[in-house]
């Protein structure tokens, strides 16, 4: 007998980037994460291994997002801990000063992830 099972992904992290003065929503902002504990970053590594050269080059991964339209970000599956957050704008990286934002992914609740939410990673002008 085959046995299947469906996982949906779990979101654990979540926010939106804004403008600092205006509150503009600023969508293709980079978010990565910079600092993890060390089971994610065994799981990086070994995704590296499996894209070879094409990894660094990868926008959207499981530790780099891209805002959408939006403002909004999200990062799925992630393993309990301290994260450290970056934020920039590749576009603009003149005007924009980098944020830096720690996180922290909790336990799971009866198997489920409970979503960290940032109210807001806002850019300041340089």
């Amino acid at each position: 007998m085959l046995k299947m099972s469906i996982s949906n992904p779990q979101i654990a992290i979540a926010g939106r980037v804004l403008e600092g003065e205006t509150k503009n929503i600023i969508a293709g902002a980079m978010v990565k994460i910079i600092e993890m504990p060390e089971a994610f970053q065994t799981k990086l590594s070994l995704k590296a291994l499996q894209y070879g050269s094409q990894w660094e080059k990868m926008f959207e991964r499981p530790d780099r997002k891209i805002t959408g339209n939006d403002g909004y970000f999200y990062f799925i599956n992630l393993p309990t801990g301290e994260y450290l957050l970056e934020t920039s704008l590749p576009a603009n990286a003149t005007r924009y000063s980098k944020v830096k934002t720690q996180v922290k992914v909790s336990d799971s609740i009866n198997g489920k992830i409970p979503t960290t939410i940032i109210d807001d990673i806002i850019f300041s002008l340089t």
